[in-house]
């Protein structure tokens, strides 16, 4: 993503332009909305570090509390599952090697 000087430059370029193309009006668009919910983020997760409650920032965002705690809940379960999974390999090849090493040595698989 370029970054936010040029991409605000970019942006009022576009905004100025009665020809600005549609797609690259799209494209700017999606980087700013990146850019924002990383923001969102990290501020959210600063705020339930400092013990604000869910009504409180979902008041700041002008949305309501279940609706903030589910898109952090979503998040929190997106980065949870990619742990999981790495976990889940890392114990998965762990066992293959165990099994690899017993066979190697003449030793009868666990029961």
């Amino acid at each position: 993503m370029m970054g936010m000087v040029s991409a605000w430059e970019n942006w009022e370029r576009l905004r100025t332009d009665p020809a600005a193309d549609p797609i690259e009006v799209l494209r700017a668009l999606s980087a700013f909305q990146r850019y924002f919910a990383a923001i969102e983020k990290e501020a959210v997760k600063v705020a339930r570090s400092q013990n604000r409650t869910w009504h409180e920032i979902g008041a700041a965002l002008g949305r309501s509390r279940p609706a903030v705690r589910q898109r952090a809940a979503s998040r929190t379960d997106d980065s949870k599952g990619a742990e999981w999974l790495a976990l889940r390999r890392r114990l998965e090849d762990s066992w293959a090697t165990s099994a690899e090493v017993r066979h190697n040595i003449g030793m009868s698989p666990p029961q």
